[in-house]
């Protein structure tokens, strides 16, 4: 699941994001467990930028990513990650240039980053960088983060983000590509790959760090909520409104009942492609909406 609210002006922009990806199979080979979580990352991302120039901002970003369910090393009750184990924080002030519109290059000179396992007790702290025995590590260093999206067609999507830290000891690497298909209306499809290579990462019986590879290939099924809010229940109401003006035989009522009739159109136009029956152009539906429904600059989206 994903969602972005965003607050766009001409000189600020305030982006967030949100994303819960949840994955579950069962392992032949593991006796003591006959479904294991596979794909379990809880994230939440925010940046603002302030324009400095045409296509280049100062910007301040944050970023919370942990896991929500448990997962099991094979064969043993020892945990590969728990509810919160491990809690990553990063923090970054620096600049953002954005080139083109789908392209954005965050060059931060200061950069915060945080580990926190709270279960240390079936979770392996040296498995994400921290000594043995230790909850929390801080980090200050600088980092680099490319984000890019391209849409070749409507029914796919492809979504990149490469992220570069160091504190100047150690380095990290971690590479994410996330391709959506669409099949049909109600099914769709997606592919992720994600690489990964963190020099403070040794895992138990290694002696160097080794890169990390995850794939994922999955189906499933999605469905427009805010079609159906404004489709569905709007228009409908929106007659009502109508009829109930039409009874009360009032000049203004009726006024009012149908003012009101167009803006549930206006919404349903803008995402259905519907005409009004009443020869009302999209500009003077979105006008009506506004005088009685302000629309704050704040976009939702929904995946």
């Amino acid at each position: 699941a994903k969602g972005q609210i965003s607050n766009i002006s001409e000189r600020f922009t305030w982006e967030n994001f949100g994303e819960w990806r949840i994955g579950a199979s069962t392992v032949s080979a593991d006796s003591l467990h006959k479904i294991n979580t596979t794909d379990d990352m809880f994230r939440i991302y925010s940046k603002a930028n302030l324009r400095i120039v045409p296509k280049l901002f100062t910007s301040v970003s944050a970023e919370v990513e942990t896991r929500l369910l448990p997962t099991y090393q094979a064969n043993s009750n020892m945990l590969k990650s728990a509810p919160f184990s491990p809690f990553r924080f990063n923090a970054a002030v620096g600049i953002d240039y954005k080139p083109v519109k789908n392209l954005s290059i965050s060059v931060s000179p200061v950069s915060y980053k945080m580990i926190h396992i709270m279960d240390t007790a079936r979770v392996l702290p040296t498995d994400y960088g921290l000594e043995a025995g230790q909850r929390t590590r801080h980090n200050i260093g600088s980092s680099v983060r490319i984000e890019y999206t391209w849409k070749p067609v409507r029914e796919v999507a492809l979504e990149s983000k490469f992220y570069f830290y160091t504190n100047y000891h150690d380095v990290e690497l971690d590479l994410e590509v996330n391709c959506d298909f669409i099949i049909n209306r109600f099914m769709s499809a997606r592919l992720i790959l994600h690489p990964r290579y963190d020099t403070s990462v040794i895992m138990l019986g290694d002696t160097h760090a080794n890169i990390h590879f995850m794939y994922l290939l999955s189906f499933g099924f999605f469905f427009m909520f805010l079609y159906f809010l404004f489709f569905v229940v709007g228009r409908p109401l929106g007659l009502c409104w109508v009829f109930v003006g039409t009874l009360l035989s009032h000049p203004l009522a009726l006024h009012y009942c149908i003012t009101r009739n167009f803006q549930w159109l206006s919404l349903s136009f803008a995402l259905w492609h519907l005409r009004s029956p009443c020869g009302h152009s999209q500009g003077q539906l979105k006008t009506a909406l506004q005088s009685f429904y302000p629309i704050p600059t704040y976009q939702l989206k929904m995946k």
